[in-house]
């Protein structure tokens, strides 16, 4: 939860860096900070859509089907074997998707609240 409030509070300072610091119109910072706020909480959002697993059975097909087509050898089966039991991998690439959610949706969050803060209090 530390990393979310920093950095919500990393892209709030940072809008209003950009702003005081180029010397951007209001209305300009106003789009902008939406804009990207948007854009990062669908990075986040796709981040845990990927985490729960809910395109695993989607992925799995295309799988099965590039099978079908292009045969791999049994040292390649062996592999994805390994790699699919590879706890220390899972554990680290759960670490990393858990970390890159919180960092995306705090960002995309508090860009989004900068840009509704200060249309607040222009109106």
């Amino acid at each position: 939860m530390k990393i979310y409030f920093i950095a919500l509070l990393l892209s709030f300072s940072a809008w209003f860096l950009i702003q005081r610091g180029m010397g951007l119109e209001e209305a300009e910072v106003i789009n902008e900070s939406f804009y990207w706020g948007l854009i990062l909480l669908i990075i986040g959002a796709s981040f845990y859509i990927g985490q729960t697993g809910f395109l695993q059975l989607f992925f799995g097909g295309f799988k099965r089907l590039s099978q079908l087509i292009v045969p791999h050898s049994r040292a390649q089966e062996r592999a994805d074997e390994r790699i699919a039991e590879d706890f220390e991998w899972r554990d680290w690439k759960e670490v990393w998707l858990s970390r890159g959610k919180l960092i995306f949706l705090a960002a995309g969050g508090g860009s989004i609240l900068y840009s509704i803060i200060l249309l607040c209090l222009l109106s």
